[in-house]
C-alpha cells in the first residue's frame, strides 16, 4: 500500500523501495499471489520511468505467475499493462492487441473495473495514431462507463485525456472544461500525476486562448512540483509552454534559449512531436530577433520534422487498418468456434445427464461407471405404429414433443435421470449418476405421476 500510495503521488524512487520490501516479504511467506501482484506493479513503476525493457520483464514474470495461480482477473490487467507499455513506446498495432485481449477477458468475467480502464485505454491509444473520431468515440464510452460506476479517479484520467483530444483538434473550447474536470477529479482523488499533466494541459489552453498572465501563474505554482516528481515528457511540454510565455511577454532572449534545451531534451527522449514544437519555437524566435539565416535553417528543420510527422502518423494509421482487420477476423473466429461450442454443450445436455454431459466437455472420453442399484422406467405409447400410420407427420412431431416434454417435468420432479428416446419409447432411471436410498420408490412415485400427466394432457395440433 505504500508503494502505492508514493507511486500515485509521483514520487517514484520512494514507490520502488517500498515495492521491493512488500516483494521480498511475500516471497518469504511463500505468498505467490502477493509476488504476482508486486512484480505487476513494478513493472507499472519502471514503465513510469522510461525503463521499458525492465519494465516488459517485470510484466512478464508477473503473468507467468498470474496464470499459474489460474488468476484470469489478474492475467487481464497485465496483459493491459503490457498493451501500455507498447503505447508508451508508439508500437500501437501491438498495443491494440494487448488491449483488445484484456478487453475480452474483462468482458467475459464481467468485470466492469477492468472494462472501463482498457476502454479509456484504447481512446488514448486512437489519439497518439492521430484518428481523432476513433478516440473520441472510445473516450466518451469510457467517460459513460466513468459516470454510472461514479469512479472519480478514472472521470479525472478521461477528462483529461479528452481535454487532449479536442486539444490536438484545435478545439480549445470544447477542451478547456475536459481539462478542468480532470483537475477537479484528481484533486479530490489526491492524483497527482493527472493533476499535473492536466495542469499542463490548461496552461497550453490559457496560451492559445490569449490569457498569458493566468498561463505563467499557473505554471509558476506547479514549475517546482513538477520537477521534484521526475516526469520528464510532462517538463518538456511544460518547458515550450514557458517559451511560449516568453515570446508573448517579449522576453525573447529567454524564449530562445528554453526552447534550444526543449530541442536538446526532445531528441534525448525521441520526442518527435516535441521536436517539432521546439523546431518553430527556435524558427519563430529567429524572425523576431532579425536573425533570419537562422530562421531558414530552422524552417526547414522544422518542414522537414512535420513531413516526418505526417508519414509517420500515415504509416501508424495504415498499420492500425491491419491490424484491425486481423484482430476483427481472429475474434470473429473465436466468436465463431464459441457458438460450436455452446451448441455442442446445448446438444450434449439435451440428451445425456447432466452430469455425464459435464465429464464429456471436460474432456473425459471414456465413461464406464458401475452401479449396484437403480430402477428403470419404461414409457411406450399403445398402438404407436397404427396412429403413426393415420395423422400426418406434423402432427406426429407435435404429439411426441407434448408427451416427452409432460415426461420430462415428471422425471425432475422425482430426481429421475432420462438415458434417452427412442421413437415413441422413453426411457428413464432412479439412482444414477447420484445414487438414492430409495430409488424403487422414486421410480414407481414418477410412473403414477406420469400416468397422471399423461391423463391430463391436452393437445391442439398445429393447422
Amino acid at each position: 500500500m505504500l508503494g502505492n500510495i508514493f507511486f500515485k503521488t509521483a514520487l517514484l524512487d520512494d514507490s520502488n523501495k517500498w515495492y521491493c520490501i512488500s516483494l521480498d516479504l511475500f516471497s518469504e511467506l511463500g505468498d505467490t499471489d502477493g509476488v504476482a501482484k508486486v512484480t505487476g506493479n513494478l513493472g507499472s513503476l519502471y514503465r513510469h520511468k522510461g525503463e521499458n525493457t525492465v519494465a516488459l520483464k517485470y510484466f512478464e514474470d508477473a503473468l507467468a505467475l498470474h496464470r499459474a495461480n489460474k488468476s484470469l482477473t489478474d492475467e487481464a490487467v497485465i496483459i493491459g499493462n503490457i498493451g501500455n507499455l507498447y503505447l508508451h513506446t508508439s508500437n500501437y498495432p501491438l498495443a491494440l492487441e494487448y488491449y483488445l485481449r484484456a478487453l475480452t477477458i474483462h468482458e467475459e468475467l464481467n468485470d466492469e473495473s477492468g472494462i472501463r480502464r482498457v476502454t479509456g485505454n484504447i481512446g488514448i491509444l486512437y489519439r497518439n495514431t492521430g484518428d481523432y473520431k476513433k478516440a473520441l468515440e472510445w473516450l466518451h464510452r469510457a467517460l459513460e462507463l466513468r459516470m454510472k460506476a461514479n469512479d472519480q479517479a478514472g472521470l479525472a484520467s478521461v477528462h483529461g485525456n479528452l481535454g487532449n483530444v479536442y486539444a490536438s483538434m484545435g478545439n480549445t473550447d470544447e477542451a478547456f472544461p475536459h481539462v478542468v474536470r480532470a483537475i477537479e477529479y484528481s484533486e479530490k482523488v489526491g492524483d497527482h500525476k493527472i493533476r499535473l499533466g492536466a495542469t499542463v494541459s490548461k496552461i497550453n489552453l490559457l496560451i492559445r486562448s490569449d490569457k498569458a498572465a493566468e498561463a505563467r501563474q499557473l505554471a509558476a505554482s506547479i514549475e517546482e512540483e513538477l520537477r521534484s516528481t521526475g516526469n520528464n515528457l510532462l517538463l518538456l511540454e511544460l518547458a515550450i509552454n514557458l517559451a511560449e510565455l516568453c515570446i508573448i511577454e517579449g522576453n525573447i532572449d529567454e524564449a530562445m534559449t528554453i526552447a534550444q534545451s526543449c530541442l536538446d531534451e526532445a531528441v534525448s527522449q525521441g520526442r518527435i512531436r516535441e521536436q517539432f514544437d521546439a523546431t518553430s519555437l527556435i524558427y519563430h524566435i529567429s524572425k523576431l530577433k532579425g536573425d533570419f539565416e537562422t530562421a531558414l535553417v530552422f524552417h526547414e528543420r522544422a518542414s522537414q520534422i512535420e513531413s516526418d510527422l505526417i508519414g509517420l502518423e500515415t504509416q501508424r494509421q495504415f498499420l492500425m487498418m491491419e491490424s484491425e482487420q486481423r484482430l476483427s477476423d481472429e475474434r470473429k473466429q473465436v466468436e465463431r468456434e464459441r457458438t460450436i461450442a455452446l451448441e455442442r454443450e446445448a446438444l450434449l445436455h439435451s440428451i445425456l445427464p447432466a452430469s455425464i454431459a459435464d465429464r464429456l466437455l471436460k474432456g473425459e472420453k471414456k465413461i464406464a461407471d458401475t452401479y449396484d442399484n437403480v430402477s428403470v422406467l419404461f414409457l411406450d405409447m399403445v398402438d404407436f405404429t397404427s396412429l403413426a400410420s393415420r395423422i400426418p407427420p406434423v402432427h406426429l412431431i407435435y404429439l411426441l414433443d407434448a408427451v416427452f416434454a409432460a415426461a420430462d417435468k415428471v422425471m425432475i420432479r422425482h430426481k429421475l435421470t432420462k438415458i434417452k428416446t427412442i421413437g415413441d419409447a422413453y426411457l428413464a432411471v432412479s439412482g444414477l449418476p447420484e445414487p438414492m436410498t430409495d430409488n424403487v420408490g422414486a421410480a414407481a412415485l414418477a410412473a403414477v405421476d406420469l400416468l397422471t400427466s399423461m391423463n391430463e394432457l391436452v393437445l391442439q395440433m398445429p393447422k
